[in-house]
């Protein structure tokens, strides 16, 4: 006890005389609180502070080893802990159990605790499930010889970025908002599963795949394949005669390789959304999918009203497809600022901003820069040939708003549902056995 109350007395020196500063631990100190809280284990074998203290402290020596068996038990004593699973996520991560820690990341929601680690496992959950992602496309794209249809769930949609023809660089984020728009609504039918963007762009990058010529009766197979989608949506846009929209898509049935036909609509820009609409309904037609009232009543929904609002929406996926967060944050910063009742730029702009304030040290701290977004990226000015133009369709397109409810997500927000790990984790260890 003496020894104990020595180490106590030491710890205590460290902390009164950093008091209101930044003190940096050094490996020694940390081995002597690890020494300390040894001791008092021995007294309180299930006290979840000192089991996720020893945790931290193993962590910040890089012993993952030792970290992984404290917090663990740790998070078994309180599974809602959030600095407990931030350190055990992380833990897990620096021992390349990559798979385990998105699935403690995804907790975050029913966290208690400080909101600054529940932010570092929301920004981990969202960092590491693109890796994941990755990861997952790199070994099928190995072992694409293996690959069969007949795995494949009827029923399972992907939709490409539709691919832009025009000359105007001003509207060439469109493809990508309008295909969202598309998994959006097609997400609305109970018998649809749509394969998320996330999962869709990293196999885009894998391959390099390039705007033209995206996929083709060759290419849609394979990528079914790839996806696990019994069917793929691609098409293609143009905008002409400076306010008329051209929009082209079709869908490939990976099961019978039949040939494409495109369903096409046109109209003005300023009807995009009641083009979208409809070409809905036919490939739902198409597919022979018949819908209940419900589910076209959420189709119908159009999340907003200005074709600014939805330009600046676009460029921002645009944007984080690239891994640029803290530009795709000012996009959709500003097509919130048009449109502050478009809830899908808020949820967007909330997550992008986590993510592009996110700093992390070589020890896998995290902290966040609250400085705020204020520059504008569209950079467009009056003279802007494109801005006059929208300007203009803005004053028609409030005759096809439709209200709803936007009552069920994408397949990319519904799978952060909750989910029990303790299956996929080893055991705790055994209290230590008491000292003589």
């Amino acid at each position: 006890m003496l020894k104990k109350l020595i180490l106590l007395i030491i710890l205590g020196a460290h902390v009164w005389f950093n008091c209101g500063t930044t003190h940096i631990k050094t490996d020694a100190e940390y081995r002597r609180e690890i020494e300390v809280l040894r001791e008092e284990l021995i007294d309180h074998p299930g006290d979840k502070s000192i089991l996720q203290d020893l945790g931290i402290a193993y962590y910040s020596l890089q012993d993952y080893k030792s970290a992984l068996k404290y917090l663990i038990r740790s998070f078994k004593v309180d599974p809602t802990d959030a600095k407990t699973m931030a350190y055990l996520g992380m833990t897990l991560e620096a021992k390349n159990k990559n798979s385990l820690a998105l699935k403690i990341y995804k907790r975050h929601t029913k966290a208690s605790g400080s909101s600054h680690f529940r932010n570092i496992m929301a920004v981990r959950a969202k960092l590491l499930r693109r890796k994941v992602i990755e990861n997952e496309i790199q070994q099928l794209l190995q072992n694409e010889q293996q690959l069969s249809v007949s795995n494949i769930k009827p029923g399972t949609v992907a939709v490409f970025p539709m691919t832009y023809h025009g000359y105007d660089v001003e509207y060439s984020a469109l493809g990508k908002g309008l295909s969202e728009m598309i998994i959006t609504d097609l997400s609305q039918v109970q018998s649809l599963t749509l394969i998320d963007r996330v999962r869709l762009q990293a196999l885009m990058d894998e391959i390099s795949l390039g705007q033209s010529g995206l996929v083709d009766d060759d290419s849609a197979p394979r990528f079914g394949k790839l996806l696990g989608a019994s069917k793929i949506i691609h098409g293609g846009l143009d905008v002409i005669q400076e306010e008329y929209l051209q929009l082209n898509v079709a869908y490939w049935d990976v099961f019978d390789n039949d040939l494409p036909e495109f369903a096409e609509q046109s109209d003005q820009l300023s009807n995009l959304f009641k083009i979208e609409k409809d070409i809905v309904f036919q490939i739902l037609e198409d597919m022979e999918i018949e819908i209940t009232p419900a589910e076209r009543q959420r189709i119908q929904y159009i999340p907003t009203k200005n074709i600014h609002a939805f330009m600046a929406y676009c460029m921002g996926l645009d944007q984080e497809d690239a891994g640029n967060f803290g530009q795709a944050a000012k996009y959709y910063q500003q097509s919130l600022q048009i449109d502050p009742q478009f809830k899908k730029a808020a949820s967007r702009l909330s997550d992008t901003q986590l993510l592009s304030s996110a700093t992390f040290s070589s020890s896998g701290q995290l902290s966040f820069d609250q400085s705020g977004l204020s520059s504008d990226p569209l950079q467009t000015s009056e003279n802007s040939l494109v801005n006059s133009r929208l300007n203009n369709l803005n004053s028609n397109i409030g005759s096809f708003f439709i209200p709803g409810q936007e009552s069920r997500e994408s397949a990319e927000e519904a799978d952060n549902a909750n989910v029990e790990i303790f299956d996929d984790l080893p055991d705790p260890p055994a209290p230590p056995p008491p000292r003589p």
